[in-house]
């Protein structure tokens, strides 16, 4: 298999199958996941230690069948 390069400025993230699809600008969390799985916020910077790539708190809730916060709990 070849993997092919990506564009300048792109980014490639993988997300559960089942997530819902993202929302519109603006709109409210959905639990997608993208958002996260691109760059931790700033709450998840001081887990993740870190500011590109996803978040370590990120974690699939498979009854409610969306992404959720893991940082919420602690």
């Amino acid at each position: 298999m070849r993997l092919r390069k990506m564009p300048a400025g792109w980014q490639c993230v993988w997300r559960h199958v089942n997530a819902p699809p993202k929302p519109p600008v603006g709109s409210p969390c959905n639990g997608c996941g993208l958002c996260c799985l691109a760059e931790p916020c700033p709450l998840g910077r001081l887990y993740s230690r870190r500011t590109a790539g996803p978040c370590v708190k990120l974690r699939w809730d498979e009854g409610m069948g969306r992404h959720v916060c893991g940082a919420h709990g602690v």
